[in-house]
């Protein structure tokens, strides 16, 4: 059995999905992701989604749900190449929000990880892997997008050592 992360669950009371800009499998999905942050039996969840099916769109709904209803304050992104960060920053700019419609970046900021780290005001922040892996490691990280960093892909599994000292 995983350990318990973020609040307990009953404090994840949100509410109803609003179904209607949503595919079956997307419904699924993000029902899904919030059954498992409420029930809280793993550290761990996984949606897979076919190509085109809409998982960045799924994704952007969930994170503004849990940032609306459910008491997340920030939400790290992660993508596995810098050109899919930039597909998904226009994504969160462009997602209209239920109710209201405003555009999620005009309600949370959503910024891209840069050597400074995460900065206190962004609500998302979307990175690749590689970059993170940097920063928590105390390596320098470029500035903007850096090819060899962020679309860089170990022939082999890469060991991860963690610095505590980065964690904020």
């Amino acid at each position: 059995m995983g350990r318990r992360y973020g609040p307990a669950a009953p404090d994840l009371a949100l509410p109803p999905l609003d179904i209607d800009p949503l595919r079956p499998a997307q419904i699924t999905a993000i029902e899904g992701i919030e059954r498992s942050l409420a029930e809280q039996r793993f550290d761990r969840s996984l949606v897979q989604m076919a190509t085109s099916a809409g998982k960045t769109y799924t994704a952007v709904t969930g994170c503004y749900r849990l940032l609306k209803h459910g008491g997340f304050t920030r939400i790290l992104f992660l993508v596995d190449r810098n050109n899919l960060a930039d597909q998904t920053l226009a994504e969160f700019q462009n997602y209209r929000t239920p109710g209201d419609g405003r555009r999620f970046t005009e309600l949370y900021n959503v910024d891209k990880l840069t050597s400074a780290g995460m900065l206190a005001s962004s609500s998302v922040v979307i990175s690749t892997i590689q970059r993170v892996y940097r920063v928590l490691s105390g390596e320098a990280v470029p500035e903007g997008d850096g090819p060899g960093l962020d679309d860089y892909v170990p022939d082999a599994p890469v060991t991860v050592a963690y610095n505590g000292a980065h964690q904020r």
